[in-house]
């Protein structure tokens, strides 16, 4: 049998892995002439100027605090959201009438924009916990809708099954409802975590939150210091990145090869 060329583009992880780096490249250089035809720094920086003014403030512990403060505040923000959306979630599963009730609320969640939330926030609630509870909102309606949705289509003959070997309480949560529930709050926490964190940020830029990413955001826009805004807005980026991938690996924790093969296809 002929060996496969990894680096093939008829190959698995070889081709995607030269795909990202053609992409990259292209937007990359793109980035570039763009910023050569403007010629002003001021409205573009160029990926050579960002890529000196993060690793500038790499090499600052302001920096990294800031990183560690913003990332603090959302996997809280995250936590909060995901038990609170999983109680919603069983609950409105259960009561049609609790569901009917909250409905409008979780309606006026998702239609409201995020900054109007933030301002009111900042009204209502000091400045470090303003981002909390935004990414709180933000993640909310994601889990809820996704962990009663999951608890809605357990198969009726499942439930049967349960009923006839008499599994009750915890016996029935742990080999029932949570295998059945599980991949829909996954999804729901890798959808998340990149909805918080952009919201949590959006919120630290608006109170104008000292020592924290949105912080940095917001100082390099008033003093015009485009390249360190790039920079930022980077490391967020890559942060965010960082975290979802964290939070997935930590979700699949402890599910059977097989059922991890399923996941990533």
């Amino acid at each position: 049998m002929k060996p496969s060329n990894p680096f093939s583009f008829k190959s698995g992880t070889g081709a995607r892995w030269v795909r990202r780096v053609l992409v990259a490249v292209f937007w990359v250089g793109l980035w570039q002439i763009v910023c050569l035809i403007t010629g002003h720094e001021y409205y573009l920086a160029s990926p050579w100027s960002v890529l000196q003014s993060l690793w500038r403030l790499g090499g600052q512990a302001a920096f990294w605090n800031s990183c560690v403060q913003t990332t603090g505040r959302i996997l809280l923000g995250l936590f909060l959201g995901a038990v609170l959306g999983c109680l919603l979630g069983a609950i409105t599963a259960r009561l049609a009438w609790v569901e009917a009730l909250l409905q409008p609320l979780l309606a006026l969640i998702k239609a409201t924009p995020v900054a109007s939330f933030i301002l009111l926030f900042l009204i209502w609630f000091r400045a470090p916990m303003v981002p909390v509870i935004t990414t709180l909102l933000m993640v909310l309606p994601v889990v809820w809708e996704n962990v009663k949705t999951g608890l809605s289509e357990i198969d009726e003959t499942f439930l049967e099954m349960a009923r006839a070997f008499r599994l009750h309480g915890w016996k029935k949560w742990r080999c029932l409802t949570i295998p059945a529930v599980r991949p829909y709050f996954r999804a729901a926490c890798q959808s998340a975590v990149g909805l918080g964190f952009k919201a949590g940020v959006a919120a630290e830029v608006l109170s104008n939150l000292r020592g924290s990413m949105g912080g940095g955001i917001y100082e390099s826009k008033i003093y015009l210091e485009t390249a360190d805004l790039f920079a930022w807005t980077a490391a967020v980026v890559l942060l965010s990145l960082l975290l979802e991938q964290a939070v997935t690996r930590l979700l699949l924790w402890g599910e059977k090869p097989r059922n991890r093969r399923k996941t990533h296809e």
